[in-house]
This record gives C-alpha cells, sequence and structure tokens, in this order.
C-alpha cells in the first residue's frame, strides 16, 4: 500500500503479521547518497510494526536506519536455516524467548542479574534477528520446528504495552514471501526515483 511518502508491506504468520513501513523519500536520499554502489543499489530506510488482533505495535523505528534490503537479505538465510540452542527447551516454553529477555533486561536494571544469567544471556542473543529499545524479532529452532518470534517492550513512561506473538513456519513459504517484498521494495524505489528525476 503506497502513501504520499510511505508504502506498507506484510508478512504474514499465523495470527498476525509484520508490517514493513518504507519511507520512501529517505530511501531516494540514502539511494542516491550511496549511488557509487552501482545502479542497482537501492537503499531502504523502513520502520518494523507487528499487527496483531487490530491494534499495531511498533518494533524497529527509522530513527538510525539501516537498509532494510539487507536485512531482508539476512533474514532470507536465517528463514533457511534457523540457529539452534540445545537444550533450549528446558529454558522458556515454546514462544518464550522475547519473555525470557525481557526478563533479563529487568533483572539488569534492577542490578540483580547473576552470572548464569550473563551466560544465558550470551547463549541466547544469536537467535535474535533484530532488536530495538521499542522490540525484537528472533528466529529460532525449537523442538524441531522453525519459530518466528516477535515481542514489544514494556514502556510505561512511553504507553508502550508489552505484546508477544510466536508462529512456526514453513521455510520455502515464508522464504518465498520475503524474497518477493525484497523485489518489490526495492522495484517501487527505483520507479520512485524515476518518477522523482522527471
Amino acid at each position: 500500500m503506497m502513501g504520499v511518502n510511505n508504502a506498507s508491506y506484510y508478512l504474514s504468520l499465523t495470527g498476525f503479521s509484520v508490517e514493513v513501513r518504507v519511507d520512501i523519500q529517505s530511501s531516494i536520499d540514502f539511494t542516491e547518497r550511496f549511488d557509487h554502489h552501482g545502479p542497482d543499489f537501492v537503499f531502504a530506510v523502513a520502520e518494523i510494526w507487528l499487527d496483531h488482533e487490530g491494534a499495531k505495535h511498533l518494533i524497529i523505528p527509522a530513527t538510525h536506519p539501516g537498509n532494510l534490503l539487507e536485512n531482508l537479505r539476512a533474514l532470507e538465510k536465517l528463514i533457511s536455516n534457523p540457529p539452534l540452542v540445545p537444550g533450549m527447551e528446558q529454558l522458556f516454553p515454546c514462544g518464550g524467548w522475547c519473555s525470557w529477555m525481557a526478563g533479563y533486561w529487568d533483572r539488569v536494571d534492577r542490578e540483580c542479574s547473576t552470572a548464569d544469567d550473563e551466560k544465558l544471556y550470551d547463549l541466547l542473543i544469536p537467535l535474535s534477528f533484530v532488536e530495538s529499545r521499542v522490540g525484537h524479532i528472533a528466529l529460532y529452532m525449537y523442538g524441531g520446528k522453525k519459530i518466528f518470534e516477535v515481542a514489544t517492550r514494556l514502556d510505561e513512561h512511553e504507553g508502550r504495552q508489552a505484546v508477544g506473538v510466536w508462529s512456526e513456519f514453513s521455510s520455502d513459504a515464508l522464504g518465498n514471501e520475503v524474497a518477493h517484498l525484497k523485489r518489490v521494495i526495492a522495484a517501487d524505489i527505483r520507479d520512485a526515483i524515476k518518477m522523482q528525476s522527471l
């Protein structure tokens, strides 16, 4: 869905979707700034949102943007081969990675984390795909299933609630969806660059 300066794209999972809001003008500006990468290079500036039960929750703001297209390339690799932490099933229930991380950061904030917390954090943080001060996306293997998990972080001062969702996924289906999304976003930005230069 294209707006005046924004375009929204979706990845659909069971029970929720991930919305990618691309800032078209910022994407044009960044693409032109890095034009030394060649004519096929595109830089996509985007926010990532969780769309769940009719409500939208910010996961990744675009305040210090990385190139979304590079993130999508990395996501394709993770989808085909999600990381596995042996014994993770004894640490939390399926879909509980983000809750464990939230508890860890609460203990760090209260200065009561333990050496075991630090060891587990080092073991579990590689499952994170992207994170920000407001949310996380993680992909991992759990009990032989491929899990895609999304969560927001609680912040009462900013009126943010903690929301966590997860879904089992098929590498082929989600991988194809991400590859399509990557192509469409790049094509839309290239089209916008052409329109702007007319």
